[in-house]
């Protein structure tokens, strides 16, 4: 997957209503890449997300 400078997850805790976002790639040069499959037929994706970027 490309993006532009980063590439994060952002959800809510459906509990607490806190939001969290997780930055999984970042480039300061543009187009942050992260490795992932995609299934076409069950429309699902597993990223590899790397260890040396944390939650945020």
């Amino acid at each position: 997957m490309v993006s532009g400078r980063f590439v994060q997850w952002k959800t809510v805790d459906p509990e607490t209503g806190k939001k969290q976002e997780y930055l999984l790639a970042k480039s300061f040069m543009g187009d942050a890449k992260i490795e992932g499959y995609l299934c076409p037929y069950c429309r699902k994706m597993i990223l590899d997300i790397p260890d040396t970027l944390g939650g945020r």
